[in-house]
């Protein structure tokens, strides 16, 4: 066996090494960024400054040794880091438990919808610019958390794309859901829509009686007398009923 071999199985093995040695033992890597940051974590143990300049390099290995090794902030990685908008998200969410202002020129410029609303919710935390929100419009399912959980309120860009021209039992159930947890609120544009079901529709009822109950809205009495024609149409129908007549009274 060489010594080169010797060196790399001594850094790699489950016997724990004293700094000296480990830092006498590190030229066999040959400036090898994955195997530095193996080695140290391996090991658990801080690497020279002239072998972190080689890991920050490498965008990736950036990411694994800030959260693997230092178990924090990796300042010298961080330009590296910020190149790559997959590996800035799990740094911002994993190591800085935070927004990474050093990525955000590139996220909001050429970033997904998913990876600019991932970066509000789970990062940031806070409203993004304007051109960024556009971008999460574009994913309905993304702008309704993105309005529940960053804006807490409502969002009339998202309100107008919510509301379908011609109403679908799933496009309506998603504006019930914004009505209750957005709004948390009746929604009054939406009610006609709900309203306007018949007989080969049952499930439309399902739905205006659920939006009915979450927001406390009582349904018209028209609605009322015609509930009971819906027996037996609609799953679960006695419940829904109990539960409307229980919020509404």
């Amino acid at each position: 066996m060489t010594p080169k071999e010797k060196a790399l199985n001594r850094l790699q093995d489950d016997t724990p090494l004293p700094p000296e040695e480990f830092y006498a033992l590190l030229p066999a890597c040959e400036n090898n960024a994955l195997l530095l940051v193996y080695v140290a974590e391996r090991k658990s143990l801080r690497l020279p400054p002239e072998y972190e300049a080689i890991i920050a390099q490498d965008s990736l290995q950036s990411l694994k040794y800030a959260e693997r090794v230092l178990k924090g902030p990796f300042l010298q990685g961080e330009a590296a880091i910020a190149s790559n908008i997959g590996d800035g998200l799990q740094y911002a969410e994993r190591v800085l438990q935070g927004s990474f202002p050093k990525m955000e020129p590139l996220l909001y410029a050429s970033g997904a919808p998913y990876q600019l609303a991932s970066y509000a919710l789970d990062c940031a935390k806070t409203r993004l610019p304007l051109e960024a929100e556009q971008k999460i419009l574009t994913d309905l399912s993304l702008a309704f958390f993105y309005a529940r959980d960053i804006l807490k309120g409502p969002w009339p860009e998202l309100e107008a794309a919510l509301l379908p021209e011609t109403p679908t039992y799933l496009g309506l159930g998603a504006c019930v859901r914004y009505a209750d947890e957005v709004l948390k609120k009746p929604w009054p544009a939406l009610e006609p829509l709900l309203l306007a079901f018949d007989k080969e529709k049952p499930l439309y009822l399902g739905l205006a009686l659920d939006y009915a109950t979450k927001v406390k809205c009582p349904l018209p009495k028209n609605i009322h007398e015609q509930l009971m024609e819906f027996d037996g149409l609609l799953y679960d129908f006695h419940h829904k009923v109990l539960d409307y007549a229980l919020a509404v009274g």
